[in-house]
């Protein structure tokens, strides 16, 4: 994951040459023969100014930076399933020569959303919401694909459950590959500190209409620790989801989740070091009259 120290909130961007596939001079290494190179630094006057309580974020390119490029690593953290952050590592410079920098990749043009540092300096830029298309660019290659056939999701209800209780669901994450993977499957706020874990979400309908959110939610969970799921090991927990959704009559109810589980690459140095697959699934849940609530009461 994308450490969350950075130093600015600005926006710096860089490039990264692998096996010849991509060259960063006007001249191929191949032929000898002047090209427009994929990827391009810049230099730009950027500005920042906010209208509307909004960042305005507009530049104008004013040449080409000296700065070389080290590495990049790529994560799927709080990106969307056809965008990807990247991470790249940079000669070190001042944070007012960062937020020069724009990176162009083929034919397109990235101000990103931070860069990370120490000392006052910085030696690492981080670009947001990159399509697929430029990642693979800036790889030289596509992506590798997430293992995610190698994880395994169920969600069963425990049972009807009365209004006004608690609506539980037994969750089972098993890992069906032949390889051991480290995934984050859960969010919390410690033991003496109940939130809601971030990496669920739940809809859900009664007769095609949908159920409302819970109104008072607990806090977002902040603590995503790494779990060692070894293969066909089942990993099980219970979550209400009464901490999600209102349910506010008896009935059949249909929900729809999705669940959010982070996977590290098992390979270690690899460009890509996790991808964040959305599992998604749908199943019934009952709710019945509450204990104390005699039949036909609420119709009164």
């Amino acid at each position: 994951m994308i450490a969350r120290t950075e130093l600015l909130t600005l926006v710096v961007a860089g490039i990264f040459a692998r096996g010849g596939a991509m060259f960063l001079g006007t001249t191929d290494p191949q032929d000898g023969k002047a090209r427009e190179p994929l990827v391009q630094l810049l230099t730009a006057n950027v500005d920042r100014s906010y209208r509307d309580g909004k960042p305005r974020n507009t530049f104008t390119i004013t040449g080409t930076s000296p700065l070389h490029t080290k590495k990049v690593f790529f994560d799927e953290e709080d990106a969307s399933d056809s965008t990807v952050n990247a991470v790249v590592g940079i000669d070190e410079c001042s944070p007012e020569v960062a937020q020069t920098l724009i990176v162009k990749v083929k034919d397109r043009l990235f101000l990103p959303g931070s860069y990370l540092g120490n000392g006052g300096t910085i030696s690492s830029l981080v670009l947001r919401d990159v399509d697929r298309a430029s990642a693979a660019i800036l790889n030289g290659g596509p992506l590798p694909s997430a293992p995610e056939e190698s994880i395994n999701v169920e969600m069963q209800p425990l049972g009807p459950a009365a209004l006004a209780g608690q609506v539980l669901v037994y969750i089972t994450v098993v890992n069906v590959g032949d390889v051991p993977l480290t995934i984050y499957w859960g969010r919390t706020g410690g033991g003496n500190y109940p939130c809601r874990d971030t990496q669920l979400s739940f809809q859900a309908t009664l007769d095609g209409v949908p159920v409302p959110a819970n109104p008072k939610p607990l806090p977002d969970g902040f603590i995503v620790s790494p779990f060692d799921a070894k293969p066909n090991w089942p990993l099980k927990r219970t979550v209400d989801l009464t901490e999600w959704l209102q349910f506010q009559k008896p009935g059949k109810y249909l929900v729809e989740a999705t669940y959010e589980i982070a996977i590290e690459n098992p390979q270690k140095d690899a460009s890509l070091r996790e991808w964040t697959v959305r599992y998604h699934k749908r199943f019934p849940v009952e709710i019945t009259p509450s204990k104390t609530e005699r039949p036909g009461e609420r119709d009164r």
